[in-house]
């Protein structure tokens, strides 16, 4: 197998689903109005109806991927695997290491078991800086450098073009809020909750409750020392739009924490590589702000940042803006999916 599919391969199964961007801040609205009596705050579509939001994620600062795999293992090796892992490194930090615009648009129809199906279509991918310089090394002699960099970026562009147009995220809730899709990788379930999920029950103002969220997640080859968790949306205020509309503020406060060390044998699978405990963290955190309309029952906005962080075999950082605005209409080319 060539070596460039085994890369891809084995970076397609390590890649997560990330998040949004928007560089404007929300709208004014009015007075806050005061009420005692709980408000069902549900998603109220008609019998072939579709609505559109455009949800756009944004780096808001360079992303940084590093491969530690030399501090880890104790000497160097000529295996298949450290190439491999070589490569692999090279095409993830070319990858991730260009700050970009995701611009999804998600849709939303009630389906025949009378919930709503959420799809996440990608609709563009931008660059927002040059590319970083970077020193390409071939995996192996048989391949020079300039041959091997083409390679690199020319995987990269496939993979970014495949990917436009194409429904990345198919999911479920509940008119009354709740994610009904239990099967999905909790990667993807996380933005489905963190954009459509809502309290299943009326709430009323300065209650809170918490989200289908989790972020963080330890394989049997980390050993847990310490983790903290915060899990919080509250229900703030009910504000007036200028046109009379009535929103439900919403604050969204998510962290997830887990420190701990590698176990000895967590690259044993690389042939003749041998490992030591290395110290790890990770760190996921979510802060936005939404406005959902109470009435027409849907988002006027949501919009918040999206941070991930993790030292260890793998030091990575990235910061992502999220946004999600009400389209007026759906854009033809995604009307029918399914």
């Amino acid at each position: 197998m060539p070596r460039i599919v085994i890369i891809l391969a084995l970076f397609v199964s390590m890649s997560i689903s990330a998040c949004t961007s928007a560089d404007e801040a929300p709208p004014q609205v009015g007075a806050s109005s005061v009420s005692d009596q709980p408000i069902a705050l549900d998603w109220k579509l008609a019998d072939g109806e579709t609505i559109a939001y455009l949800t756009a994620m944004k780096s808001i600062e360079s992303p940084t991927i590093d491969f530690n795999f030399d501090e880890i293992l104790e000497e160097d090796t000529d295996t298949p695997g450290a190439s491999i892992l070589d490569g692999l490194e090279q095409f993830a930090q070319l990858y991730y290491g260009t700050p970009q615009e995701y611009n999804f648009i998600s849709t939303l129809h009630l389906n025949e078991r009378g919930n709503i199906t959420v799809l996440m279509i990608m609709d563009s991918l931008t660059s927002v800086e040059e590319q970083p310089e970077m020193t390409f090394e071939p995996p192996s002699q048989d391949i020079g450098a300039e041959e091997w960099e083409q390679q690199l970026r020319d995987a990269v562009q496939r993979m970014q073009q495949d990917m436009q147009g194409t429904v990345q995220l198919r999911g479920e809730i509940a008119p009354a809020g709740e994610v009904t899709s239990f099967y999905l990788p909790d990667r993807q379930k996380n933005l489905l909750a963190i954009f459509f999920e809502l309290p299943s029950q009326p709430v009323r103002i300065g209650e809170t409750w918490e989200l289908d969220f989790q972020c963080v997640e330890i394989g049997a080859g980390f050993i847990f020392t310490q983790s903290d968790r915060i899990n919080q949306v509250t229900f703030s205020e009910v504000t007036t739009l200028p046109d009379g509309r009535q929103v439900a503020v919403l604050d969204y406060l998510m962290l997830e924490s887990v420190s701990g060390y590698t176990d000895s044998h967590l690259l044993s699978s690389i042939d003749g590589a041998t490992a030591e405990p290395k110290a790890i963290a990770t760190r996921c955190s979510f802060v936005g702000q939404g406005q959902f309309l109470i009435n027409e029952g849907r988002w006027h906005q949501l919009v918040g940042e999206m941070s991930i962080s993790s030292v260890g075999i793998l030091d990575s950082s990235q910061t992502q803006r999220f946004a999600i605005t009400p389209l007026d209409e759906v854009p033809p080319q995604y009307i029918g999916l399914e």
